[in-house]
């Protein structure tokens, strides 16, 4: 997915750098790739009006999470392992860093909640295949997980309330399992290389 160019913040930007930081980003991706991303998680996951807006025109589906690791904060490994164990539910978006600089936590604690999630019966997916999860309800405008919504919760096009959401511009579901078509037919043909 996309997380813009460089991670500068949206909130400290207008909509034309917004929409570099989104291009620019998406080009560097299909060069390498060959693929196409329409996902994107703001850095930090900040959103607004103008971020859910400009993502929609570019064609984006904004992720964020619904469980937050803070590893980036360095929290240690025993803590992030046990906050992840307290509060997964299904169909949950663990947000986890790939690389936060010297000692990052995330490495060891990944080695103590695979296991134990595998172990309770969960499974790893993409967020493609998350979407084509039975759960997933469309909105009219945007697509949200219905695992973590309760009876109170309102999802409107208002502007964000802070609580991080898995808001998506609508998406024509057979295009989601072309996408899906598409990416499996390059992972077969790159592994047969």
């Amino acid at each position: 997915g996309n997380h813009t160019f460089s991670h500068r913040k949206f909130g400290r930007m207008g909509r034309a750098d917004m929409e570099r930081e989104i291009v620019s980003c998406e080009e560097a991706i299909a060069a390498l790739t060959e693929r196409p991303v329409r996902f994107i998680r703001p850095p930090e996951g900040e959103m607004s009006e103008t971020v859910r807006r400009v993502a929609g025109e570019l064609r984006y589906r904004v992720i964020l999470w619904d469980v937050d690791t803070r590893d980036w904060a360095h929290t240690p490994p025993d803590e992030i392992s046990r906050h992840i164990l307290d509060t997964v539910q299904a169909g949950d978006i663990i947000l986890m860093h790939d690389f936060i600089g010297h000692d990052s936590p995330t490495p060891a604690a990944l080695r103590q909640v695979i296991p134990a999630l595998l172990e309770r019966g969960y499974r790893f997916v993409t967020v493609s295949e998350l979407l084509n999860i039975k759960g997933h309800e469309h909105t009219g405008q945007y697509f949200f997980s219905s695992y973590r919504f309760g009876q109170n919760d309102v999802i409107s096009n208002a502007p964000d309330n802070g609580q991080n959401k898995n808001f998506l511009p609508p998406i024509a579901e057979e295009e989601v399992d072309k996408n899906n078509r598409e990416n499996k037919s390059k992972d077969d043909k790159n592994a047969g290389k």
